[in-house]
């Protein structure tokens, strides 16, 4: 039983779908033919829809609109359009369905009146309330709900189909009563779904049925003024150092101004913040007095002053009313007193000095401050290494002496960044004094602007850093790398990082002339953005023996000489006299007696000329090359490199020429060969005596195994 109502329950769902979709085929077949209006009023009927039919709601058939509406009047009394309204929307077969008013502060009464008629009564309605009052707004919709009606329709019949199902499995069932309970939970189930589709389908029937309008009666202001009160209204702030005196004095002119105190309170607050507020009137006549009475006690701030102008009274008439009399009333003053403890200065400047003594410069700082006046808000120094101490603080000065000031500021240092701000805030702000905003940092530890990196060649680079080391700590430089690596005499090299003063730079590069010359440089600006300075900058060094630059010129000489050993022992004593150095230096004998020295020297440019003249006459020029490099600059340490290769003369007979060296040589290739040809039979016996015994062992074999058989 419990599977027939399972699928009894399916069956229904698949018919619900399948009637929804005939259903929705069938509303726009009625449509498009214009043909269904009476058989939608009997579908409706049938559904219990209740009232009149969906037909005959809507102008085309087949269609199903919920229709609304909203308009606005201005009426001269609301009862009275009330009952108007009532009256109309009985001619219309309408009713009111509800009413809600109110009365206003001024007078007034506002209400809401909501009106239902049927839809075809609707347009005729709107037109007759038109004449109700003067009609400020209106709004009609019109809202097609044929395709949720129809749904919902649909979904209807098929539940109620399912509904019959189950009844009629509940009279011919005799199953058990576990299975009865189950359809009847099932009968629930679908008895609440028809409930709730029962209830959706009337409420879009009563909807349809009957359109709903929205009015909204406000009652026309009959009270109009005559009389124009004038009076002056004025708010203003008083900035001073003595508020309690300044309270006083107030009070005191307000009293003999003959006015009224309206107000007034004075309060203490904490970090030695005052303020008072008084709010007064006095005679028109004498309010200005008062004002200028108020600037002799302090700075006036956010003064504003202006006059209002009011009508009061009742006239019987409508439209514009001409004021029949004017009154002054009293002029009224809200007066706020306070003095600048807490109170943020307007414009602030915010600076970042780099001074030589950091800790020496903040307390300069802070003592410039109160000399002109001011207060230390806030402040702070770090100590550490003398190129890391840095120090902030906040500091008000009186607007009168903030120029000063800041020149001040200017004199104990270098100005790395200066920016002004000004607070947009009027109201939390005062003119009356300046902030600011220092932070000092040692000079030592801000980067100069320009940065100078040398390549420095000398012919005593030991001597050359030490003297350079010497002057940059005689000039107070900052001395960030100093480092000196020698493997021989020739192969020193040293570097130095330092930040030299600007005023000491002829003095540097005179002294680096002394010492040796400069073979390349590169100097870098940082942009104006970067915190740097102009008054030091950056040296960047690498110091290296003069042997390490390249020859500007490379001469590849060949000699023909009687004795090379002395010609060769000439041409070294030549270049070392002519203040060079020999690089590399060799002397080869051959067998036959030839005889090969060479030589690498390099010697300097100024006496390159006079020694190539001198080595060209030492023997017979049989080869000469010369090569220049222009990269490298024609300097006082440029030098030139002389390859000189040396040789003797070629013999008649050589040394291993003569018929005894060519018997002696005949017989050593003979020995060789016999040599040769007995290492390859000794290989042969050596490969032939092992496969004759492994042979001979097979055969020894195979005769014993043939024996045997025969036998």
């Amino acid at each position: 039983m419990q599977e027939r109502a399972a699928s009894a329950s399916a069956d229904a769902r698949a018919e619900s779908s399948r009637r929804g979709r005939d259903a929705d085929r069938g509303d726009r077949n009625h449509a498009n033919r214009g043909g269904a209006s009476r058989a939608d009023g009997e579908e409706s009927r049938g559904a219990g829809g209740g009232g009149p039919g969906g037909g005959a709601s809507a102008p085309t058939p087949g269609l199903r609109l919920i229709r609304t509406g909203e308009m606005e009047f201005e009426v001269e009394s609301f009862d009275g359009a009330l009952m108007t309204v009532a009256r109309i929307a009985l001619e219309e077969q309408g009713v009111v369905a509800s009413t809600n008013s109110e009365k206003l502060p001024n007078g007034k009464v506002r209400g809401v009146v909501t009106l239902r008629v049927p839809p075809e009564h609707l347009d005729n309605l709107v037109l007759k309330l038109r004449a109700l009052g003067d009609l400020k707004s209106q709004r009609i919709v019109s809202q097609d709900v044929t395709k949720a009606w129809s749904d919902f329709s649909s979904e209807l019949r098929a539940a109620r189909a399912m509904e019959e199902r189950l009844l009629e499995i509940l009279r011919t069932a005799r199953g058990k009563i576990e299975e009865l309970l189950a359809v009847e939970k099932e009968l629930s189930t679908w008895r609440g779904r028809i409930e709730q589709i029962q209830g959706e389908l009337n409420f879009l029937n009563d909807r349809i049925s009957m359109s709903t309008l929205t009015l909204t009666l406000s009652e026309k202001d009959i009270r109009q003024p005559h009389t124009a009160v004038r009076r002056e209204v004025g708010t203003a702030g008083l900035e001073t150092d003595a508020v309690e005196e300044a309270y006083k004095a107030v009070l005191k002119s307000v009293e003999e101004a003959e006015g009224r105190v309206i107000d007034s309170h004075l309060q203490q607050h904490d970090a030695g913040q005052v303020t008072a507020r008084i709010q007064y009137e006095v005679a028109p006549d004498r309010f200005g007095g008062l004002i200028d009475r108020l600037r002799q006690l302090g700075n006036v701030v956010r003064l504003q002053v202006q006059r209002e102008e009011t009508l009061e009274g009742d006239a019987t008439t409508h439209g514009p009313v001409r004021p029949s009399e004017v009154r002054q009333d009293p002029s009224r003053m809200t007066l706020s007193l306070y003095n600048l403890t807490n109170i943020a200065p307007r414009r602030s400047t915010q600076a970042v000095l780099a001074a030589p003594d950091a800790e020496g410069a903040y307390q300069a700082v802070l003592k410039v401050a109160t000399d002109h006046g001011g207060r230390v808000v806030r402040s702070n120094l770090n100590r550490g290494r003398p190129e890391t101490v840095t120090g902030s603080a906040t500091l008000e000065v009186p607007s009168t002496s903030a120029g000063a000031a800041l020149e001040a500021f200017r004199t104990l240092g270098e100005l790395l960044q200066l920016a002004v701000v000004e607070n947009p805030d009027t109201q939390g702000t005062t003119d009356a004094k300046e902030g600011f905003q220092l932070t000092i940092r040692s000079l030592a530890g801000v980067d100069p602007r320009e940065t100078v990196s040398l390549q420095f060649a000398s012919t005593r680079v030991e001597e050359a850093y030490g003297q350079i080391l010497a002057f940059a700590e005689e000039a107070d430089a900052r001395i960030r790398v100093s480092n000196l690596q020698k493997t021989d005499e020739r192969n020193v090299i040293g570097q130095l990082d330092f930040d030299l003063p600007s005023g000491r730079r002829e003095a540097f590069e005179g002294r680096l002339a002394s010492l040796g010359e400069v073979t390349q440089r590169q100097s870098r600006r940082a942009d104006d953005a970067a915190q740097v300075v102009d008054s030091k900058f950056r040296v960047s060094m690498v110091l290296f023996d003069v042997s390490q630059v390249q020859p500007r010129e490379t001469a590849v000489v060949g000699l023909e000489v009687s004795d090379v050993e002395e010609i060769r022992a000439r041409l070294l004593t030549l270049v070392t006299d002519a203040g060079g150095r020999v690089v590399d230096s060799n002397l080869r004998r051959d067998a036959d007696g030839r005889v090969v020295g060479s030589a690498t020297c390099d010697v300097p440019m100024s006496a390159y000329g006079g020694v190539m003249n001198q080595v060209n006459s030492l023997g017979d020029v049989q080869s000469l090359q010369v090569q220049k490099n222009h990269n490298v600059p024609d300097s006082q340490i440029a030098s030139a490199r002389l390859q000189v290769t040396l040789s003797n003369r070629a013999l008649i007979i050589p040394a291993d020429g003569g018929i005894f060296a060519r018997l002696r040589k005949d017989l050593g290739t003979s020995f060789a060969a016999v040599m040769k040809l007995l290492g390859l039979v000794l290989i042969g016996l050596s490969v032939a005596a092992p496969c004759l015994a492994i042979l001979y062992a097979g055969v020894f074999v195979w005769r014993i195994v043939r024996k045997g058989r025969a036998a």
